[in-house]
């Protein structure tokens, strides 16, 4: 996923992780790990 995100556009990835981030710190999402 990240590969055909990142060379179509790098903002794009950014935010979803940037938004990921922040609903992890909120305890809104927990990651896989």
């Amino acid at each position: 996923m990240n590969q055909p995100c990142h060379s179509k556009n790098s903002w794009a990835l950014r935010d979803m992780a940037e938004r990921l981030l922040e609903a992890s710190q909120r305890g809104f999402w927990q990651s896989a790990n």
